[in-house]
Protein backbone atom coordinates (compact mmCIF):
# COMPACT_ATOMS: atom_id res chain seq x y z
CA UNK A 1 0.00 0.00 0.00
CA UNK A 2 1.41 3.41 -0.81
CA UNK A 3 1.19 6.65 0.78
CA UNK A 4 -1.07 9.37 -0.49
CA UNK A 5 0.59 12.73 1.20
CA UNK A 6 2.48 13.29 4.67
CA UNK A 7 4.72 11.32 6.51
CA UNK A 8 3.68 8.88 9.29
CA UNK A 9 4.47 10.90 12.82
CA UNK A 10 6.38 8.83 15.17
CA UNK A 11 6.67 10.16 18.79
CA UNK A 12 10.07 8.44 20.86
CA UNK A 13 9.41 9.36 24.59
CA UNK A 14 12.13 8.36 26.63
CA UNK A 15 12.33 7.58 30.41
CA UNK A 16 16.21 7.37 30.98
CA UNK A 17 18.27 8.49 34.62
CA UNK A 18 21.06 7.71 33.32
CA UNK A 19 21.34 8.74 29.76
CA UNK A 20 22.03 5.17 28.70
CA UNK A 21 18.42 4.58 27.26
CA UNK A 22 18.37 8.14 25.37
CA UNK A 23 21.90 6.94 23.61
CA UNK A 24 20.27 3.46 22.47
CA UNK A 25 17.37 4.95 21.08
CA UNK A 26 18.75 7.72 19.32
CA UNK A 27 21.34 5.17 18.11
CA UNK A 28 18.21 3.10 16.28
CA UNK A 29 16.52 6.47 15.14
CA UNK A 30 19.93 7.15 13.40
CA UNK A 31 20.51 3.90 11.95
CA UNK A 32 17.15 3.93 10.59
CA UNK A 33 17.61 7.24 8.89
CA UNK A 34 21.28 5.55 7.11
CA UNK A 35 19.15 2.93 6.15
CA UNK A 36 16.88 5.15 3.84
CA UNK A 37 20.76 6.37 2.08
CA UNK A 38 19.49 8.98 0.79
CA UNK A 39 15.84 8.00 -0.31
CA UNK A 40 12.52 10.07 0.60
CA UNK A 41 11.47 9.69 4.36
CA UNK A 42 8.16 7.84 4.99
CA UNK A 43 8.22 9.30 8.53
CA UNK A 44 9.03 12.16 10.87
CA UNK A 45 10.48 11.00 14.09
CA UNK A 46 9.95 13.49 17.17
CA UNK A 47 11.85 12.79 20.28
CA UNK A 48 10.97 13.92 23.39
CA UNK A 49 12.52 12.91 27.58
CA UNK A 50 9.17 15.63 29.32
CA UNK A 51 5.99 13.95 27.43
CA UNK A 52 2.73 15.70 28.48
CA UNK A 53 0.53 14.23 31.22
CA UNK A 54 -2.73 14.68 28.53
CA UNK A 55 -2.62 11.28 27.33
CA UNK A 56 -5.34 11.76 24.96
CA UNK A 57 -3.07 14.80 23.48
CA UNK A 58 -1.12 11.83 21.73
CA UNK A 59 -3.47 11.21 19.49
CA UNK A 60 -2.79 14.75 18.02
CA UNK A 61 0.72 14.50 17.97
CA UNK A 62 1.63 11.23 16.38
CA UNK A 63 0.24 7.89 14.36
CA UNK A 64 2.77 5.90 16.28
CA UNK A 65 4.09 5.80 19.94
CA UNK A 66 7.53 4.52 20.65
CA UNK A 67 8.38 4.59 24.18
CA UNK A 68 11.73 3.33 24.85
CA UNK A 69 12.54 3.40 29.03
CA UNK A 70 14.06 2.24 31.97
CA UNK A 71 13.19 1.20 35.07
CA UNK A 72 14.89 3.09 38.46
CA UNK A 73 15.05 2.06 41.91
CA UNK A 74 11.85 -0.64 42.65
CA UNK A 75 11.07 -0.90 39.63
CA UNK A 76 9.74 2.95 38.95
CA UNK A 77 9.26 5.15 36.14
CA UNK A 78 12.89 7.33 35.81
CA UNK A 79 11.87 10.27 37.04
CA UNK A 80 11.65 12.77 34.18
CA UNK A 81 8.94 9.92 32.99
CA UNK A 82 6.95 9.45 36.22
CA UNK A 83 3.88 12.49 35.42
CA UNK A 84 4.00 10.04 32.34
CA UNK A 85 3.95 7.07 32.98
CA UNK A 86 1.30 8.03 36.38
CA UNK A 87 -1.45 9.44 33.79
CA UNK A 88 -1.13 6.64 31.78
CA UNK A 89 -2.14 4.14 34.66
CA UNK A 90 -5.05 6.46 35.46
CA UNK A 91 -6.29 6.36 31.69
CA UNK A 92 -5.71 2.65 31.61
CA UNK A 93 -7.57 2.28 35.20
CA UNK A 94 -10.46 4.47 34.24
CA UNK A 95 -11.22 7.83 36.44
CA UNK A 96 -13.69 7.29 39.90
CA UNK A 97 -14.35 4.23 39.50
CA UNK A 98 -15.68 4.82 35.90
CA UNK A 99 -14.31 1.94 33.33
CA UNK A 100 -11.05 2.89 31.36
CA UNK A 101 -11.79 4.72 28.29
CA UNK A 102 -10.21 3.83 24.40
CA UNK A 103 -8.42 6.90 24.63
CA UNK A 104 -5.92 5.57 21.89
CA UNK A 105 -8.07 3.52 19.97
CA UNK A 106 -6.18 4.30 16.31
CA UNK A 107 -2.67 4.93 17.66
CA UNK A 108 0.19 2.12 17.61
CA UNK A 109 2.65 1.76 19.58
CA UNK A 110 5.65 -0.62 20.56
CA UNK A 111 7.86 -0.26 23.62
CA UNK A 112 11.80 -0.75 24.26
CA UNK A 113 12.83 -1.40 27.55
CA UNK A 114 16.37 -1.27 29.21
CA UNK A 115 17.54 -2.78 32.26
CA UNK A 116 19.35 -4.83 34.17
CA UNK A 117 18.19 -8.33 34.99
CA UNK A 118 20.37 -8.39 38.81
CA UNK A 119 17.04 -6.73 39.80
CA UNK A 120 14.10 -8.28 40.65
CA UNK A 121 12.10 -5.52 39.26
CA UNK A 122 13.53 -5.98 35.47
CA UNK A 123 11.51 -4.33 32.99
CA UNK A 124 8.56 -3.22 35.65
CA UNK A 125 8.24 0.15 33.88
CA UNK A 126 8.29 -1.16 30.31
CA UNK A 127 5.87 -3.51 31.05
CA UNK A 128 3.19 -1.74 32.76
CA UNK A 129 3.48 1.37 29.95
CA UNK A 130 3.36 -1.64 27.36
CA UNK A 131 0.29 -2.90 29.22
CA UNK A 132 -1.63 0.41 29.96
CA UNK A 133 -0.83 2.05 26.18
CA UNK A 134 -2.76 -1.05 24.71
CA UNK A 135 -5.40 -0.88 27.64
CA UNK A 136 -6.15 2.78 26.59
CA UNK A 137 -6.50 1.30 22.64
CA UNK A 138 -3.62 1.73 21.06
CA UNK A 139 -2.61 -1.51 19.33
CA UNK A 140 0.94 -2.79 19.43
CA UNK A 141 3.01 -3.18 16.19
CA UNK A 142 5.97 -5.23 17.53
CA UNK A 143 6.80 -7.46 20.73
CA UNK A 144 8.55 -5.27 23.40
CA UNK A 145 12.19 -5.62 23.15
CA UNK A 146 13.62 -6.28 27.37
CA UNK A 147 17.28 -4.85 26.98
CA UNK A 148 19.73 -6.19 29.63
CA UNK A 149 22.68 -4.85 30.50
CA UNK A 150 24.10 -7.94 32.32
CA UNK A 151 23.23 -9.90 29.76
CA UNK A 152 25.07 -13.80 30.27
CA UNK A 153 26.47 -13.12 26.45
CA UNK A 154 28.31 -10.04 27.97
CA UNK A 155 27.45 -8.29 24.52
CA UNK A 156 26.82 -4.66 24.39
CA UNK A 157 22.78 -4.40 23.88
CA UNK A 158 23.22 -3.10 20.25
CA UNK A 159 24.39 -7.12 19.95
CA UNK A 160 21.79 -8.67 21.36
CA UNK A 161 19.23 -10.44 19.80
CA UNK A 162 15.98 -8.62 20.92
CA UNK A 163 17.68 -5.08 20.21
CA UNK A 164 18.64 -6.46 16.23
CA UNK A 165 15.17 -7.80 15.92
CA UNK A 166 12.97 -4.72 17.62
CA UNK A 167 15.31 -2.32 15.77
CA UNK A 168 14.77 -3.85 12.16
CA UNK A 169 11.39 -4.76 12.65
CA UNK A 170 9.90 -1.30 13.67
CA UNK A 171 12.01 0.28 10.68
CA UNK A 172 10.05 -2.14 8.05
CA UNK A 173 6.90 -1.29 10.29
CA UNK A 174 7.34 2.00 10.26
CA UNK A 175 7.95 2.02 6.38
CA UNK A 176 5.24 -0.08 5.36
CA UNK A 177 2.40 2.09 7.57
CA UNK A 178 0.30 3.71 5.63
CA UNK A 179 -0.13 7.73 4.99
CA UNK A 180 -1.77 9.29 7.94
CA UNK A 181 -4.16 11.10 5.13
CA UNK A 182 -4.98 7.38 4.12
CA UNK A 183 -8.47 5.99 6.10
CA UNK A 184 -6.91 2.34 6.68
CA UNK A 185 -5.13 1.57 8.89
CA UNK A 186 -2.43 -0.86 9.06
CA UNK A 187 -2.47 -3.87 11.87
CA UNK A 188 0.55 -6.54 11.78
CA UNK A 189 -0.24 -10.33 11.81
CA UNK A 190 -1.78 -10.41 15.68
CA UNK A 191 0.09 -13.67 15.65
CA UNK A 192 3.37 -11.94 14.94
CA UNK A 193 2.89 -9.39 17.62
CA UNK A 194 1.64 -11.61 20.53
CA UNK A 195 1.61 -10.60 24.17
CA UNK A 196 4.74 -10.20 26.19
Amino acid sequence: MGRSAGPTRVLVVIGSESGTTTGIIRGIVSKWDKKLDGKTKSYVIEQTSRPSTDVASLMDKCDVLIVATSSYGEGDPPDNLERFFNALHAAAKGVDGAPPTQILSGLQHAVLGNGSSVYDTFQNCPRLLDKWIGECGSRRMAKRAELDETHDSNDPVEKQADYLRWADEMFGLIQALPSPDEKELFFPDAAAVGEA
